[in-house]
């Protein structure tokens, strides 16, 4: 597709977008950033132009951005500079709004942001503060382990209990057995600090009746502010739907018509989740006859697959009490004849004139031939990825031992040195080689040789922490990059704590043998200020200890006549 194409989607985008280029001073520090381009919403949201900011600085955009209270500049800045992708939610001084932000770098040294303005969401959360305040029956404050912490008056007449008696206890002992599924995912909703409106769920009363209660909650951190009324009464009017069935007798048949000629399953429920019709495609997706035989009819009297009856009505159940359709999900269904397919549904309640939810409505759509395609294309990137995996390992892992190799070695060492430049900071490599390996393998054999390397390397690794390198770089060699060691005294120390592990007894086909180490020291900056040098240097320091005194450790400074190595 051209170019047009995408700038299409990117005006038309109901979200705001712009195209930036940070701007970093002589240290790499991010001082300003420059707009590139902005699409029409962005204008819309923020007031500011394209043509009067784009190739302008943000700071001559909008001057007190270096007041505000959260540093827009470096927070974009180390997006552009380091990857990584960020949303947050941050009031605007210079232009005195809220907005929701999802920021990305496409290529270093710039970024996109991705903007909606949520300044009336943040004036109703602020609203809801005060929700005691709200002319409703019912408040109370609980918590988010689910214990009541404050209710009003108006709950004694609504559940029967004393004040005392609910204060301390869960609201979950009170819950109906069929609206703890629902209950439970709305508290889940507020546990992640999302509102809950309009949500309806049966409270059991100290004579046992059970009340209908609509609630809408707002939390606050630990704790959920909630206003809610007893909505018992307006239940009783659900029966509006069977009075409106014989009216619309005549405009069903027509409907009835249109139904049966969409290729996709129809169905409709009563408040009590008994099918009130389909069409003809649901009735075969169903194992019926005729779409008349459902009437009456509920989802455990259909032979649906094993267990999938119970499954249909809690979902039901969770509609009905919420509010909320349930869309597009697909599941997995065995028709009454023995074919499998693979079925899109969509749940919707229906509500009447008082917006009391009085049935719902669904569709299913096969999709397996979709559901297949896209299952070969999945097996495909599995079986992608996991090439890529073994490509990267073969490249760069030691195949023996699977610790680094010496490619691997230096991107890390390479890596290292330039991080500790930047952090002005030290650290250690050592160059460690087997003393007596060569008799391993002329008195036990190659394969046991092997068993030894890999042993080593699991030595060695216990030895380090996480942030530091262990590789293979060849035969019995080994290097370990202590990147957590900045100290001679601490290099020291990890260098015998490595002989110590080493000269431990191995056990090679059913016998103890032993080994031993000579590890060559040079530390970042002292000894070499690039990867060449640093590994030359601990080479020689190596070398020297191994053929003057071997089983112990030397500094490179520590080699008679030593010279420092450095790269040209």
């Amino acid at each position: 597709m051209d170019c047009s194409f995408y700038k299409s989607i990117l005006d038309n985008s109901p979200m705001g977008y712009a195209y930036h280029r940070i701007i970093c001073d002589e240290s790499g520090v991010p001082v300003d950033y420059e707009f590139i381009e902005v699409n029409p919403t962005f204008e819309k949201l923020t007031g500011l132009k394209s043509e009067d900011i784009a190739g302008k600085k943000v700071t001559e955009v909008i001057p007190g951005i270096r007041n505000s209270e959260f540093d827009f500049i470096k927070f974009y800045g180390g997006i552009a500079l380091y990857g990584g992708c960020e949303e947050i939610e941050q009031f605007s001084e210079p232009l005195k709004r809220w907005y929701r932000v999802k920021v990305f770098s496409p290529e270093k040294n710039y970024f996109i942001t991705c903007i909606s303005d949520i300044s009336e969401e943040m004036q109703k959360i602020k609203e809801l503060d005060s929700f005691f305040s709200m002319n409703l029956d019912l408040l109370c404050i609980a918590d988010l382990d689910g214990n009541f912490i404050k209710v009003n008056k108006e709950w004694e007449h609504t559940l029967g209990y004393s004040i005392e008696e609910i204060e301390g206890s869960k609201f979950l002992d009170f819950i109906h057995p069929d609206d703890m599924a629902a209950t439970l995912e709305a508290l889940s909703q507020l546990n992640n600090q999302n509102r809950v409106l309009n949500f309806t769920n049966r409270y059991r009363r100290k004579d046992g009746e059970y009340r209908y209660i609509e609630w809408n909650s707002q939390p606050h951190g630990k704790l959920v502010y909630a206003a809610a009324r007893d909505i018992t009464d307006n239940k009783m009017a659900e029966h509006e739907l069977f009075e409106k069935q014989s009216q619309l007798e005549g405009a069903n048949q027509m409907l009835k018509l249109v139904l049966d000629t969409v290729p996709i399953g129809i169905f409709w429920k009563d408040s009590s989740l008994k099918y009130l019709g389909c069409n003809k495609v649901f009735s075969k997706i169903a194992g019926l006859n005729d779409p008349s035989e459902i009437t009456g009819l509920d989802d455990l009297k259909i032979c649906w697959g094993e267990g999938m009856g119970e499954v249909y009505r809690e979902e039901d159940i969770e509609i009905m009490f919420s509010g909320e359709p349930k869309l597009n999900y697909e599941v997995f269904l065995k028709e009454y004849c023995g074919e499998e397919k693979w079925i899109r549904k969509n749940k919707v309640p229906i509500s009447d004139r008082n917006n009391i939810n009085i049935g719902i409505l669904g569709t299913y759509e096969d999709i397996t031939e979709k559901k297949l395609a896209e299952e070969a294309l999945k097996e495909s990137e599995r079986k992608y990825r996991q090439l890529a995996e073994e490509l990267d390992m073969l490249a760069n892992y030691d195949k023996l031992t699977e610790l680094p190799n010496r490619r691997m070695f230096f991107e890390r060492l390479k890596h290292g040195i330039s991080e500790t430049k930047r952090d002005k900071s030290g650290f250690a490599l050592m160059f460690v080689d087997l003393d007596g390996f060569k008799s391993i393998n002329d008195n036990y054999g190659h394969e046991a040789g092997d068993d030894l390397l890999r042993e080593v390397a699991k030595r060695l690794s216990g030895c380090v922490r996480e942030s530091d390198t262990v590789a293979r770089i060849g035969g019995d060699e080994f290097t370990v990059i202590a990147r957590s060691v900045t100290q001679r005294p601490d290099a020291a120390v990890v260098a015998h704590k490595i002989i110590q592990k080493l000269e431990k007894p191995f056990i090679l086909k059913g016998q103890n043998c032993t080994i031993g180490a000579s590890i060559g020291i040079a530390l970042f900056p002292e000894h070499g200020n690039d990867s060449e040098s640093l590994l030359k240097n601990s080479d020689r320091a190596m070398y020297e200890i191994k053929h003057s005194q071997k089983g112990t450790y030397c500094f490179f400074d520590q080699i008679k006549g030593h010279v420092t190595f450095a790269a040209e």
